[in-house]
């Protein structure tokens, strides 16, 4: 792992979504969202 390489995976938190994005995401319907926790799934 490089420095590069470490900045370059840090700018995924760089952006923001809008009022409307969330909007439309929250009204996604179908499996959307949806998996097992990971502390109580039967792998």
């Amino acid at each position: 792992m490089t420095p590069a390489r470490i900045r370059e995976n840090l700018g995924v938190f760089d952006f923001s979504l809008a009022e409307e994005d969330m909007r439309r995401i929250n009204a996604l319907e179908g499996c959307v969202g949806y998996s097992d926790d990971p502390d109580t799934a039967t792998w």
